[in-house]
């Protein structure tokens, strides 16, 4: 976006890409086929959309559409959507499924490729010796057999011995039993999200199927495709595939037989790290089968790809799709779900955006509003700020209906409702305005908090009882208390008043650079420079992480342990070097009851204890940083985007009442600063002192409201 500055009467006038918003930016709904569509119905629906301020819509069947998925009446009806929607300039999301979650092409998939639906493991345990046949799961591929000695934990692989003889001899005295994993169908009916070629055979179904009748159409209208809650928790998390042990030798080097029984029962050896390489596996698999597959299929037609997992804001991803950040590498557009109540996601948000920095993306969109009825205007515009003041830059409203008599879940946000219609062209506008900066530019943060996936997935085993009720696996895997980075991440926002990105593991042992203090991920759009690293409280951790917050702090860099230190390694047999790094690093094994700092030169590393979240504001307020308050006020939140020629800082305060603050820019480019509002499009200078290359300033955030305060010019074109 290109300012132009125009001085009258002391007023900076930006042009129409924030007063009035490209098309581009505006916020594209969900559109549910609620009913029997018409052609008039479907020209009636999308000009409303057009005039109330909507850039698009994402098209779904609803259980009540009168037209069968996938007909041919179906994709006459899809034309007329298209065809209106490209008279209006509407761009159209192509939606992959009937109804959710994606993955089941409306039940086609079963019924044509039952060799592509999801498969799960199962394990059955027999006392050893064997007494009789033993049980074989009708269309089960034995995956790993275990001798195994519950008195001493030892285990022995007798695969081949069981595969070839069909029984195991006793291994010794004791309790020994025979444990065998098998990976047999699934349930439900949908993709195995883990197998590629099971994906192309979705894709064939669907996203094939569209393009084949509307290719005219891909690139232009059809700019992108949108999947919709893939999981694990209807296979009770045990969601496999028979090519896993294959892909785990060519990725790890050795055979995963012996870590099985790690899965389903805590052994007593070394479980930590058997199930944190199993599991980091299992999302290499998913993130390339599912999204990594139709991402390359919709590269190759020339549009983008978004969609977002489910259970987002679980804190132990284990049993949902295992890795809520990696789950995003290989998409354009990582997405989050925000449904059911205001701010059920709120904790959420940051670990979806962080997956943009890690990957290097753009944009970051979420799903929001479903099902809320009754939600009110002072909540929408609350949700969208916390969105995106913590990263979000794209809104999917959740929905319009065809059929606005027949509908499942409220609102209803077309202009046809009579307490939304009047409230969403000022709405949408304000959405279009923060998107139109909050998309351009790269994220900043100098604060990074370490996803502790490690841990999490070394505390998660599969639960056994396959009869429990779908809640007890919808809650994702186990965690304990200590494993606090949700907590740390919202204390970091808004109480310390610090943006931060979540890094990756994985992330941080390639392409970075330390130097001068700073970490830095050398991506080409969000190349971050952090000075600080939280390691938020976890039991396992990689060695080659701490070596790297090792190496850090040595030149310069602070580092913040938090609740509980690691000790173990995801690593067979590191056990030792994770206690030996940890105790370089902090001067300690086991976490204080004090907060503990042990310097190195220039750098330091501090362990604070587990409900001491306050002595990390305390730490950071000595440490200079992109922006920063006079003191720490409840309540404000911020997110940075830097620009070619200047710099802009997204305000958002979540108080009831107004908020003075004192606030110094570092990271300045000059010139005067510049109050943008995104409710108005009204642009004005703001009075700011500058010394030693710094500006300060003064200014008041009214109740529930932002802004963005500006230095230099943001002068990029869209994406």
């Amino acid at each position: 976006m290109r300012l132009i500055k125009t001085v009258r009467a002391g007023i900076m006038m930006i042009r129409e890409d924030f007063w009035e918003p490209n098309d581009c930016f505006r916020p594209r709904p969900l559109l549910f086929l609620s009913g029997k569509p018409t052609k008039d119905g479907v020209r009636r629906l999308l000009r409303g959309c057009k005039e109330i301020g909507y850039g698009g819509v994402g098209v779904i069947s609803y259980k009540d559409t009168e037209i069968e998925y996938l007909s041919e009446e179906y994709f006459a009806m899809y034309a007329w959507i298209l065809e209106e929607a490209r008279a209006l300039g509407l761009k159209v999301c192509l939606y992959d499924e009937f109804w959710f979650p994606s993955g089941k092409a409306g039940g086609l998939l079963a019924e044509r490729f039952p060799e592509a639906v999801t498969k799960r493991l199962t394990m059955i345990k027999d006392e050893l010796p064997l007494h009789g046949e033993p049980e074989i799961p009708d269309g089960g591929v034995l995956m790993s057999a275990v001798a195994y000695d519950g008195e001493t934990g030892a285990r022995i692989d007798v695969t081949e011995e069981f595969q070839r003889t069909g029984t195991v001899k006793m291994p010794g005295k004791g309790g020994w039993q025979l444990l065998r994993f098998y990976c047999v169908r699934g349930l439900r009916g949908m993709v195995n999200y883990l197998d590629p070629e099971a994906v192309k055979c979705f894709i064939g179904l669907t996203h094939e199927a569209f393009y084949e009748r509307f290719a005219d159409y891909f690139g232009t209208t059809i700019d992108s495709a949108f999947y919709d809650e893939p999981q694990f928790y209807s296979q009770h998390g045990k969601t496999w595939t028979v090519r896993f042990n294959e892909e785990f030798i060519k990725r790890k080097g050795y055979s995963p037989a012996l870590l099985y029984p790690s899965l389903f029962m805590d052994t007593g050896g070394d479980d930590a790290w058997a199930r944190s390489e199993l599991l980091s596996v299992r999302a290499d698999l998913y993130a390339e089968g599912f999204p990594g597959t139709i991402q390359a299929w919709c590269r190759d037609h020339g549009i983008s790809l978004k969609g977002h997992i489910d259970q987002e804001e679980v804190v132990n991803p284990s049993g949902i799709t295992d890795d809520a950040i990696k789950s995003f590498r290989y998409q354009d557009i990582p997405g989050i779900d925000q449904i059911f109540e205001p701010g059920r996601a709120s904790r959420a948000y940051k670990i979806i955006a962080s997956a943009a920095d890690n990957w290097d993306k753009s944009l970051v969109m979420c799903e929001c509003f479903g099902a809320m009825e009754g939600l009110t205007e002072e909540q929408m515009y609350a949700e969208a700020q916390d969105m995106f003041a913590k990263g979000i830059n794209e809104i999917i409203p959740h929905a319009v209906w065809y059929d606005d008599k027949n509908v499942k879940f409220e609102p209803e946000l077309s202009w046809r409702h009579p307490y939304y219609g009047k409230i969403l062209p000022d709405f949408n506008a304000f959405v279009s305005r923060v998107s139109s900066v909050l998309q351009r530019g790269r994220h900043v943060s100098h604060v990074g908090v370490l996803y502790p996936i490690e841990g999490l997935h070394a505390q998660y085993t599969f639960l056994e009882d396959d009869d429990l009720d779908i809640s007890a696996y919808y809650a994702g895997g186990k965690f304990k208390k200590e494993n606090d980075y949700q907590d740390v991440g919202e204390y970091l926002f808004y109480t310390a008043n610090h943006d931060f990105t979540y890094l990756h593991p994985d992330r941080l042992t390639y392409d970075t650079e330390i130097k001068d203090g700073y970490l830095v991920l050398t991506n080409s759009r969000h190349d971050n420079a952090y000075s600080v690293i939280i390691l938020t409280g976890q039991d396992t951790v990689s060695p080659k992480t701490l070596e790297v917050l090792s190496e850090f702090v040595r030149c310069g860099g602070t580092v913040i342990a938090t609740s509980l230190l690691p000790k173990h390694a995801s690593e067979k047999g590191r056990d030792a070097d994770v206690e030996k790094l940890v105790y370089d690093l902090f001067g300690v094994s086991e976490m204080p009851d004090f907060p503990m700092k042990k310097a190195h030169g220039k750098g330091s590393a501090w362990a604070i204890p587990f409900g001491a979240l306050s002595e990390l504001g305390n730490i950071l307020s000595t440490l200079p940083f992109d922006l920063e308050p006079d003191k720490q006020t409840d309540g404000i939140g911020y997110v940075h985007r830097a620009f070619p020629a200047g710099e802009a800082y997204y305000l958002v305060n979540r108080n009831e009442n107004a908020v003075r603050l004192n606030l110094t820019l570092r990271e300045t480019r000059g010139g005067d600063l510049t109050l943008m509002d995104p409710y108005t499009g009204a642009v004005s200078k703001i009075d700011a002192v500058c010394e030693d290359g710094c500006q300060s300033f003064s200014l008041t955030v009214p109740a529930n409201r932002s802004c963005f305060v500006v230095s230099g010019e943001i002068a990029e074109k869209p994406a």
